[in-house]
């Protein structure tokens, strides 16, 4: 009811998406979800008719808009990755995502709906196709303005210069999340994360979150009382030209943003004719010790069919970064 009463008040979100106050209004009268239940129970966040549907318009109004330049924004919103990525991002530990990338907002808009706790951290340049790109962020700041922060210019820079302007002026005790947690600071994670086919498989950071030894509990917390921005799961998927993807998942590195249970979910690589430079990064982590491979999944189409044309050989991954402080990485090659 306050989505609806704000779409048709302010900031003429009645004129930009017309038809999503009764899509909301059919929604909320027809089934009984929410997005605390929704994380609880469902395994499949695109299962959810409230999800697919808010998912559905979105890709929709984006491709709409883009019609009119004859471009095509990125289809995210099909096959296995959305679905995988969600159920990572559904875990009680995740409470902020950092991405590079917004596009038109539909992985912004995936991880909010699959967490009712996450915070997404999202950074764009917005100069390409900034049309669709506008549309989207005015769509997910319109419904879920309290979990989304953007910030705008090359990630080269405004990634960096974001985290360390955060830690300047230290986080305030009201910034602070409730309930955060104290995970994922040189504990026992060697075998932390098991991953299926399907992107299903056990997780045992809830488990041992709850038994580190007090100095990794006091050290996280210090961390976030200092300022320091820590990212549970960093997403890349922004620039790829050069080394533009590696340094993207770097800058959380350097900017002390990561801890020993941060997820890495990178985006275009494998053979398919653009993934090259997120390939290349990919590669160039791993050998450097920066990231453990967890698993890399071919990219399928909705109808579960291999992509075909130039997304042929698509491919996204999952890792998890590594210090000196985190153990499990000697083990890794760089296959």
């Amino acid at each position: 009811t306050t989505a609806i009463t704000t779409i048709t008040t302010t900031r003429g979100g009645q004129q930009r998406f017309p038809h999503l106050p009764q899509l909301l209004r059919n929604l909320t009268t027809t089934t009984s979800w929410s997005k605390q239940s929704t994380t609880a129970t469902s395994t499949n966040l695109l299962q959810d008719r409230f999800a697919l549907q808010l998912l559905n318009y979105l890709s929709a109004t984006a491709t709409t808009t883009a019609a009119a330049t004859a471009a095509t924004p990125d289809g995210f919103a099909s096959g296995n990755r959305a679905a995988i990525y969600s159920r990572f991002v559904a875990s009680p530990l995740v409470h902020t995502v950092c991405e590079v990338g917004f596009n038109f907002g539909y992985s912004a808009l995936l991880f909010i709906l699959s967490n009712s706790d996450v915070r997404v951290l999202s950074f764009d340049k917005f100069e390409d196709h900034e049309h669709w790109k506008r549309v989207g962020h005015d769509f997910v700041e319109l419904l879920y303005d309290d979990h989304l922060i953007v910030v705008k210019g090359d990630s080269k820079k405004s990634v960096p210069q974001y985290l360390q302007r955060h830690r300047q002026r230290l986080a305030h005790v009201g910034e602070l999340r409730s309930g955060v947690s104290v995970d994922g600071v040189g504990g026992d994670n060697s075998d932390s994360i098991s991953i299926d086919d399907d992107g299903t498989g056990s997780d045992s950071r809830s488990q041992r979150h709850t038994k580190l030894p007090p100095p990794e509990a006091a050290l996280r917390a210090i961390r976030l009382l200092r300022g320091d921005v820590l990212c549970d799961v960093v997403h890349v998927d922004g620039s790829h030209e050069g080394d533009h993807p590696y340094h993207d998942a770097v800058a959380f590195v350097k900017g002390n943003s990561v801890t020993c249970d941060t997820l890495l979910f990178m985006d275009d690589v494998g053979t398919c004719p653009y993934c090259g430079p997120a390939q290349r990064a990919w590669q160039r982590l791993r050998q450097e010790g920066v990231v453990r491979k967890l698993r890399c999944f071919a990219t399928v189409a909705a109808n579960g069919t291999a992509l075909r044309g130039r997304d042929a050989g698509h491919q996204f991954c999952i890792g998890r970064f590594l210090s000196k402080r985190c153990p499990g990485g000697a083990g890794d090659d760089a296959r």
